[in-house]
């Protein structure tokens, strides 16, 4: 299993590349700005939601069970914050 720290990391590193990806559709194509904001506070609060339920573990639950949960949970919102930036473009 992963350290803490390590997942924070990923999910830090995760986090920025999807806002990089949003300031570069921003530049390069007409897309509405309110749009593309939206899309780039889901991200920021995709990443406060799990650097918290990080923090946190629930009680009773197992740790390895924990971690695959929070990988598919992040796994899920990125394919939707992607497919969002995708249909700005």
């Amino acid at each position: 299993m992963a350290n803490k720290r390590n997942l924070k990391k990923n999910i830090n590193y995760i986090c920025a590349e999807l806002l990089a990806e949003c300031v570069a559709s921003m530049q390069y194509t007409k897309a509405c700005q309110e749009d593309i904001n939206n899309v780039m506070f889901s991200i920021i609060d995709m990443q406060n939601d799990m650097t918290c339920r990080i923090s946190h573990m629930q009680p009773g639950m197992k740790a390895c069970d924990f971690v695959k949960k929070m990988r598919d949970d992040m796994s899920k919102r990125t394919d939707e914050i992607i497919d969002q930036i995708n249909a700005l473009l």
